[in-house]
Formats: structure tokens, sequence, C-alpha cells
């Protein structure tokens, strides 16, 4: 009798794994959590001036935790940024082109949406994805790209969350290394600048 019971536990656990994974899979083709596939390790510009917490407690848009970013000193290439990386080929957040991107190319996404607020308003922050090539500089060291040019959009940030859209006109998305991004000069934020990241997604 306890064989019988154990088997038909077996049983309901391997159907309802089935079925959360089917639930997973339906999740995935509306939407992808950029932020729990990629990694903001791709920092740019004034990269020593970057600070980054992506387990900030305060005010986060969805609890318990949001991304928290600061760049708050200058040096002399007046701008700093980051991106968010593949993880699923690259842990390291150093896949500049090393290594292959994620196949999105049957995803069907047509836009990336974000929610977004400055620490104190009026914060320049241009959000983005793609546009990582460095195969002009050395084909061999990084023989992958990204097979979508960049995109961009440039706002100003409020203290309040706002939800931003960018869409996306690429039609090519079986490469997809720097799934979204953000970079600021410090021209135009000349007391440097810190704001907050929850919620990016691609999205149909």
């Amino acid at each position: 009798m306890k064989k019988v019971k154990k088997v038909w536990l077996v049983i309901c656990v391997f159907i309802t794994s089935i079925f959360y994974c089917q639930v997973l899979l339906a999740q995935a083709v509306d939407s992808l959590d950029i932020g729990a596939t990629f990694t903001p390790a791709g920092y740019m510009g004034c990269v020593k001036q970057i600070r980054v917490d992506d387990g900030w407690t305060t005010n986060p848009h969805s609890p318990p935790v949001c991304s928290k970013f600061t760049y708050a000193i200058d040096c002399n290439l007046k701008w700093a940024g980051v991106y968010w990386k593949n993880i699923v080929q690259d842990t390291t957040g150093g896949n500049w082109g090393q290594s292959p991107g994620m196949d999105l190319s049957h995803s069907n996404f047509t836009r990336i949406t974000f929610w977004a607020r400055g620490d104190v308003g009026g914060e320049i922050v241009t959000f983005g994805a793609f546009g990582i090539d460095n195969t002009h500089i050395d084909p061999q060291k990084y023989p992958y790209k990204d097979s979508c040019p960049k995109v961009a959009r440039t706002v100003s940030l409020t203290r309040t969350w706002q939800k931003y859209t960018i869409n996306l006109t690429c039609q090519d998305m079986s490469s997809v290394i720097g799934g979204f991004l953000w970079s600021a000069s410090y021209t135009s934020n000349p007391n440097g600048l810190v704001f907050y990241l929850d919620d990016i997604h691609f999205e149909r």
C-alpha cells in the first residue's frame, strides 16, 4: 500500500511539474523578464564611478526589491552606462562579442517596457538595447554581435515611478547579447545622478 501511494505521489509531482513548465512557457511567449535573463555587468564610460545595488528595498515598483544606479563622480570620459548582458552563455558579464547571444528569433517581441524613477527628478538618462558589435575591432576575439542595431530613447525622470516603452523595429533577434542598457552624460547631469529601475521586460 505504501508503494502504491509513493508511485501515485511521484506521478502527481511529475504531472504538476509538466503543468508548471507549460505555464512558464506560455508566459515566456508573451513576456521575458530581462532582469532575470540578463545581468547588468557591462559597465561603460566612467566604469569606476558606477555603483549598482540590485537589492534596493526602499520604494521598489514591484516589492521586495528594485535596482538602484548611481553615477555621482565625473571622469575624463564625461559619461557612464551599463549593458545588461546575456548570462546564459556568459555569467561573468564580460561578453562583448566573445560568446553567442540569446536566440529570440521566434519570440515576436515588439517592445521593451520598464519602470524607472529618479532620486530627485530631472535626471536625463538614455535607455535602450542591442548594438553590441566589436567584430570590426577584432573578428577573431569578437566573432559574435547583436543581430539588432541599437534602439534607444532619452527621458527626463520624475521622482515617481513611470512606465516607459521602447518599440523594437528589429527583424532579426537571433543573437541578443545586450538585452538592455542605460547611459548618461555628466554634461546633462552636472550634479551626478541616482535613479531606480524595475520590471524590465521584452513583450509581444
